[in-house]
């Protein structure tokens, strides 16, 4: 048997945190009040400054946040990928998105009210709790592109960027090069060339899209001192 539009937006919130662990009735409630939404790729679903109306949480595909900057250029701020969401800060303070939402990929969205979002963060704490932890992590993540923006040397903020996504497991799913170009605002291109310098003195190994890290104490140094770390080794 088929399953309902209805269907699979219950199914949606009891797959997604920090809904799962609520109790089945206020699941049912708010999956009554979301909709599912489905945009092609490409497509800009919100601008800088304007108003968000919905807490989005991504089901299929991948969304990106960005900052367009005074020379017209994209910055990356986040790529929004399945289970994740968007918008909690607007639930929090009721205020514009300060970046523009693109769907990077065609992408299927559970968008769930503002008014009903801030209602149970104000009544369940482990929902508050759990927002708190995602504020902390874009503060963070946020603090990062910063520190990373403000050095000169694009091939040490390429570096930078990929000890602190690695951190202590050692090995991760490298994002695509566009990605961590926007992010450290330099170009694919560069991007390439300091992964392959990476692998040419055997600090990094790849499998694929996976890339190992061999020689965590010289990818910690490139961080600090960029290429030249790599030849001084």
């Amino acid at each position: 048997m088929s399953k309902t539009k209805s269907d699979n937006k219950v199914l949606a919130v009891r797959s997604i945190e920090p809904f799962k662990g609520l109790p089945s009735g206020l699941q049912d409630q708010i999956a009554q009040k979301a909709q599912i939404f489905s945009a092609p790729a490409g497509r800009v679903l919100a601008k800088q400054a304007e108003t968000l109306h919905s807490l989005v949480y991504v089901i299929e595909g991948e969304l990106q946040t960005s900052w367009k900057l005074p020379d017209n250029k994209e910055l990356v701020c986040s790529v929004i990928r399945p289970g994740q969401a968007l918008g909690w800060l607007t639930v929090i303070d009721n205020q514009p998105v300060p970046h523009n939402i693109i769907a990077l990929t065609a992408v299927t969205l559970l968008l769930i009210p503002l008014d009903m979002a801030r209602q149970i963060v104000r009544s369940v704490p482990d929902v508050a709790e759990f927002v708190m932890r995602q504020m902390a992590e874009t503060i963070r993540r946020l603090e990062l592109q910063s520190r990373i923006l403000g050095m000169p040397n694009a091939f040490q903020r390429v570096y930078v960027h990929l000890f602190h996504m690695v951190g202590s497991a050692g090995e991760l799913r490298l994002p695509k090069q566009n990605e961590i170009a926007s992010f450290v605002n330099t170009s694919r291109e560069t991007v390439s060339r300091a992964v392959q310098l990476l692998v040419k003195h055997g600090v990094i190994r790849k499998d694929g899209r996976i890339i190992r890290v061999q020689k965590i104490e010289l990818l910690k140094e490139a961080a600090e001192a960029g290429a030249d770390a790599l030849e001084a080794a």
